[in-house]
């Protein structure tokens, strides 16, 4: 269990790298990846419950460290959003693979939008600027691409793998 902690604390820091050092050359109409959110998204769907407060804290720290910000503004956001998608994931059953892309990206699309809104908030409590409505719109699309890439790259290869590793009854 220790080890699944740290290789999640090691993906969250080499895209957190990824997204402060390479991704800013490929930006696109004022857009670019917050890798670290889009692998949160995905933990934290296909992830445990006991898991996911760990990992809203990890994405919240690593963004907090490229925020121009407050420390613990994006800890707090992402942990709001991890109980929202906890909240949420009650209605859904993930047991309808075809209609999962669908579930996924609703979440995501009112998670990424409620993590702006969440900073948006904060920023203007402690006087920081964040992006336009429309820059929050324009990124959300763009992260979206990089988000269902990553959905399709994880239900094929990791959950694949722990679906093998079940014991089948029937």
């Amino acid at each position: 269990m220790l080890l699944k902690y740290l290789l999640i604390t090691l993906l969250f820091f080499i895209f957190a790298l990824l997204q402060i050092s390479f991704l800013p050359y490929i930006d696109m109409t004022l857009a670019m990846p917050n890798m670290v959110f889009i692998l949160f998204s995905i933990l934290i769907f296909f992830g445990r419950k006991e898991e996911g407060f760990f990992t809203a804290a990890v994405a919240g720290f690593f963004s907090d460290l490229f925020l121009p910000s407050y420390f613990g503004i994006s800890i707090i956001s992402l942990l709001a959003i991890y109980f929202f998608q906890r909240f949420t994931n009650h209605f859904f059953t993930k047991d309808q693979n075809e209609y999962l892309i669908f579930h996924f990206i609703a979440i995501f699309s009112v998670s990424f939008i409620v993590y702006h809104v969440l900073l948006y908030a904060f920023s203007i409590i402690f006087h920081v600027e964040f992006h336009s409505a429309w820059g929050v719109i324009i990124s959300l699309i763009y992260n979206l691409m990089f988000a269902t890439v990553g959905f399709y790259i994880y239900k094929k290869f990791i959950k694949k793998n722990d679906q093998e590793n079940q014991l089948k009854l029937l």
